[in-house]
């Protein structure tokens, strides 16, 4: 810049201009106030130096980009949606459940999938230390915008302590002009609103400082940090470890420690390390590491991408891989500095530290590197994938978003961008350079960080609902659970019914983790499939199913005790409703005619992909293939429209079967609970119409009901496999291809 009325015009909001110009007279005087306060009182201000300056940058920085909005641990409403949902819902249920122990564990969100705090990324550390005060909170209370607001102190804190140990012979005004550098750091702010605990950047900061700085008491500091960040997250907490490894490296290679000082310092840390991961729920799911390693990178542009955090840049279109898992974005204020760091180092190569002792740090952060970058290597659009074998794909898997793991990296470029000018330059010179380039860092940055302020300002004190039925507050008084049928991880409007489950002090599987584990799931999804099919209701539990349960459960129910009815969009079961007095505030029960749409005399219905009588299926039946479908269960069931207009006609099926030589297919059913007759199939009389008269009992109950069930039970299923057919191992019996009512 250059005058002193110089203007910054912002490419994307023109009506905002910041004016660089009016700010030097009030930068230079206190520059020269700090200056005369180190002269005079030099005591206090070595005081003043050592802890006003981190607190002014971060608690600046937490007021301008999270506000009171934010802050505010009584304002909820904008925690409603997204990730942050599971994090303060996670927090909810916790809060009001009984201690455990493990500490961290959940039961009461998710039932049979439940885990932890740690997996719903309630940052186990925070809930943990709220819950002791529960009691003294108010109902509705947050502390993600609280942990927000305090990462960016701690950021500016720990960066603060990490400048002093590569640029401590500087004077601390000049250290404090880089704060803005770190303090605005786009990686940590685009987490802002979403995942709360990967905000925690100052861990990161924390482990380098103390791998850079002076002596300190390693087996208290390396032990606290590993267990503090074991309890934040898994990925922060791999980058502190990783950094402690590097630093345990570092003083073996220069003799600074003895084998025995680091062996009890590795024991300290380790045993940290497992306390915190267990205490906090991490070993309560046994989990399968999923796929996703090289989807979730960061392209080698990455540090130049500036997404939505920059006026004068502009997004790099081609880096969209990873978004924000594989977003580094260095900041304007960096990269302005970066050319001057370059510079000075081609000129003195010395300003940068070296030795061997530095190795350990350079080999991790180039391993870090090629991780973040993963197997599928891009610039820009340019792609390239190198092949890994699977043993080494499903460790990598573990840690799949492995975009973030270059942070350290990040923030270890940006530290070296400052020493070399702190080294390279005197301090006014080196401090005007810095203090630029924080302040443009975060001018440019609130491109994006005025949303996130805007946003936590302008949302609801509360989260509204879409539950607006007396029949909710009614009814939650008679039940102990709420279970989503079938059973889901994030299923749709999963947050509108945990939030309703919470407030009525009620267990839920409407849950969002970030990890189930697979067998729980899978052994909790069958048996509420085998309870909505035999009508055997948990009397506790309340039931909110999509519309194909429901049909099902309209057929099992018994409609004078339980209840089903659809309420603001939703098909709930009430087991007991009807007794405990439900109905009143309900429309009327469900009948399973209720789902069916009329099915006109003569006209067909398919049951192939796409088929019209797809809705009449109920269990027992599989995927449906372009010509019908299989009974891949001993009984399927089928159930039809039917009214008065039915009453006398015949019903014709297009049947087949699994057949071969030496195995025909017989298939008992039933129409209406009434045994009405054997299908026969075998080789020379397989896939065709087949004519089924309904018994008059059969009738009487159907227009009941309005609708007619057909049972059918095959007596000698068999997979093609074992047939010799094919490799299908499911066991199959009777095909279905379409249907009709018929006159006799």
């Amino acid at each position: 810049m250059r005058g002193s009325g110089a203007h910054v015009t912002c490419g994307r909001s023109l009506d905002r201009r910041v004016d660089f110009g009016e700010a030097r007279p009030v930068v230079v005087a206190l520059l020269e106030g700090l200056a005369r306060a180190e002269r005079f009182a030099p005591r206090a201000a070595r005081a003043m130096q050592s802890v006003l300056p981190p607190l002014l940058w971060g608690v600046s920085a937490a007021l301008l980009v999270v506000g009171w909005g934010g802050i505010d641990p009584r304002r909820v409403g904008w925690c409603c949606g997204g990730d942050c949902a599971t994090h303060q819902l996670g927090w909810s249920f916790f809060r009001v459940s009984d201690w455990s122990f493990p500490v961290g564990l959940n039961p009461s969100y998710g039932l049979e999938i439940a885990s932890s705090v740690f997996y719903s990324d309630s940052i186990p550390l925070a809930a943990i230390l709220f819950k002791l005060v529960a009691a003294q909170l108010p109902e509705q209370f947050q502390y993600l915008g609280l942990w927000t607001a305090a990462s960016f102190v701690l950021q500016a804190w720990f960066a603060w302590r990490l400048l002093a140990s590569v640029a401590g012979s500087a004077p601390p005004w000049v250290r404090w002009c880089a704060l803005g550098l770190f303090t605005f750091a786009p990686a940590m702010m685009i987490r802002i609103g979403g995942h709360t605990a990967l905000t925690s950047h100052w861990l990161v900061l924390a482990a380098l400082s103390l791998y850079f700085g002076p002596p300190l008491p390693r087996l208290v500091a390396w032990p606290v940090l590993a267990l503090v960040a074991s309890l934040v997250h898994s990925y922060l907490f791999v980058m502190v470890v990783a950094i402690w490894l590097a630093h345990v490296g570092r003083r073996g290679l220069a003799r600074a420690a003895s084998l025995r000082g680091l062996l009890l310092e590795g024991a300290l840390t380790l045993g940290c390390c497992g306390l915190g991961l267990w205490q906090g729920g991490f070993f309560a799911v046994s989990v399968e590491p999923s796929g996703g390693f090289g989807k979730l990178a960061m392209n080698l542009l990455a540090p130049f991408h500036p997404d939505l955090y920059s006026y004068v840049l502009h997004p790099i279109a081609s880096v969209a891989r990873g978004f924000n898992e594989g977003f580094n974005y260095l900041g304007l204020g960096c990269l302005l500095l970066l050319p001057v760091a370059v510079v000075g180092l081609v000129r003195r190569p010395q300003l940068l530290r070296s030795g061997k002792q530095e190795w350990p740090l350079a080999i991790l952060l180039l391993a870090l590197t090629l991780f973040a970058v993963s197997n599928q290597i891009a610039l820009g659009s340019w792609r390239i994938e190198v092949p890994l074998p699977p043993w080494l794909l499903a460790g990598a898997n573990v840690l799949r978003s492995s975009g973030r793991m270059f942070w350290p990296v990040l923030y270890t470029l940006i530290l070296v961008t400052v020493s070399v000018i702190v080294r390279g330059h005197g301090p006014r010179l080196a401090a005007g350079l810095l203090l630029g380039a924080s302040l443009v860092q975060a001018v440019d940055t609130s491109a994006r960080w005025r949303g996130h302020h805007d946003g936590f300002a302008g949302g609801p004190r509360e989260c509204p609902t879409s539950l607006t039925s007396s029949f909710w507050e009614a009814s939650a008084p008679h039940y102990r659970r709420l279970r989503r049928v079938p059973s889901a991880n994030m299923a749709d409007d999963w947050a509108i019914f945990a939030r309703f489950a919470v407030a009525h002090h009620m267990a839920t599987d409407s849950v969002y983790l970030a990890r189930v584990d697979s067998r729980k799931f899978v052994a909790a999804e069958a048996s509420e499939e085998a309870s909505i099919e035999s009508g055997q209701f948990d009397s506790d539990t309340l039931y909110v199913l999509d519309e194909a349960h429901a049909r099902i459960a309209a057929g099992s129910l018994k409609p004078d005790r339980d209840l089903l009815v659809r309420l603001d969009g939703h098909y709930v079961l009430a087991p007991c409703g009807t007794a405990l007095g439900l109905d009143a505030h309900a429309p009327k029960s469900l009948l399973p005619g209720d789902f069916l749409t009329p099915l006109p005399l003569d006209d067909e219905v398919g049951f192939g992909a796409g088929g019209t009588g797809l809705s009449y299926l109920e269990a027992g039946w599989s995927q449906p293939e372009p010509w019908g479908v299989w009974a891949d269960h001993r009984i399927a069931k089928l159930s039809l429209p039917f009214s008065a207009d039915a009453r006398g006609l015949r019903l014709d099926l297009e049947l087949g079967a699994l057949v071969a030589p030496n195995h025909p297919q017989r298939v008992e059913y039933r129409i209406g609970g009434e045994h009405a007759g054997t299908l026969e199939f075998s080789v020379e009389n397989n896939t065709g119409w087949r004519k089924l008269e309904i018994p008059a009992a059969a009738e009487r109950k159907a227009l009941e009901a309005k609708r007619l069930q057909i049972v059918f039970e095959m007596l000698n299923p068999q997979s093609p496999k074992s047939l010799g057919l094919n490799g299908d191992v499911r066991e199959l019996g009777m095909t279905l291809h379409r249907a009709r009512f018929a006159r006799p």
